[in-house]
């Protein structure tokens, strides 16, 4: 079984999050020649896993660029694949699947075998002057922050896994 897991991260914590989701399928019997890691920001082709695994992280509400045209350019193809989509942010429940839901076509979300939240962390001092007013007035976020969740990490491992 080939799995690709395609992401875009800004700050490190969706690419953390990957290295992580790699891991531990490694751990669950998966050759790591099987395994494909690929930042969307330096190859958006279709990857050849029969697992696509799509994570992106959330800024201001949307996802970033790299993943949007990946998922528009590919969506025949990724519906003809098992799917799983992941998100770095630091919501879950509701707002979190409100976040999906406004930025991946509904189509792809109702293929997927899974959609998880993984939690995310903000180190105020290593962001851009624009993305600190926006975590502060958007995102409330006053200090540093580590909201990573590292169960829905390995429910997404184990749901690989079942595949």
């Amino acid at each position: 079984m080939k799995l690709s897991l395609v992401y875009t991260t800004r700050y490190g914590s969706t690419q953390l999050a990957a290295e992580a989701i790699a891991r531990g399928c490694e751990d669950r019997g998966i050759a790591p020649a099987e395994i494909e890691l690929r930042d969307l920001r330096e190859d958006s082709s279709m990857p050849a896993g029969e697992i696509v695994v799509i994570g992106a992280p959330i800024y201001g509400g949307t996802i970033p660029k790299p993943v949007s045209r990946f998922v528009e350019a590919n969506l025949d193809s990724l519906l003809g694949r098992r799917i799983a989509i992941y998100l770095s942010c630091l919501y879950d429940g509701e707002r979190a699947e409100k976040q999906l839901a406004d930025n991946f076509p509904a189509r792809l979300i109702a293929h997927s075998f899974g959609q998880y939240y993984v939690g995310g962390r903000v180190e105020l001092t290593q962001l851009r002057w624009l993305d600190r007013v926006i975590m502060k007035r958007v995102g409330g976020v006053e200090r540093d922050v580590d909201r990573s969740n590292p169960g829905e990490i390995r429910r997404l491992i184990d749901d690989v896994g079942a595949r």
